[in-house]
């Protein structure tokens, strides 16, 4: 945990499908998740984990960081369609070019 002039950053664990524990029911103000996506068996957990995360923290957003693979396009959409199914939502997209190679990566806020 970080403390600085009234800000606080703090990293938490969760078990991913599960019920979210009690002292995650605060008042977040953003979730950061990066490159969760790369296994598809995962994706229904992981949108129940950020929908019960957002619904104990209506006005907190969700913001997701990626860099890209030769299969992130599929593998970002998959994500999405079944994130949208439990009423996640898009807030706004931006990729951009990783200086140096040929990736890109990918920034996301996603709200319910």
């Amino acid at each position: 945990r970080v403390d600085r002039k009234g800000s606080s950053i703090e990293a938490s664990r969760f078990q991913w499908g599960g019920a979210i524990p009690d002292e995650a029911k605060t008042n977040w103000d953003v979730i950061i998740g990066s490159d969760l996506t790369y296994n598809g068996q995962t994706w229904i957990q992981l949108a129940k984990t950020i929908v019960q995360l957002l619904d104990a923290n209506p006005s907190a957003q969700f913001l997701y960081c990626s860099a890209t693979h030769s299969q992130f396009s599929a593998e970002l959409s998959g994500f999405r369609t079944v994130a949208e199914a439990l009423g996640l939502r898009w807030k706004s997209e931006f990729p951009f070019d990783i200086p140096g190679s040929d990736s890109v990566a990918t920034i996301a806020w996603i709200v319910r």
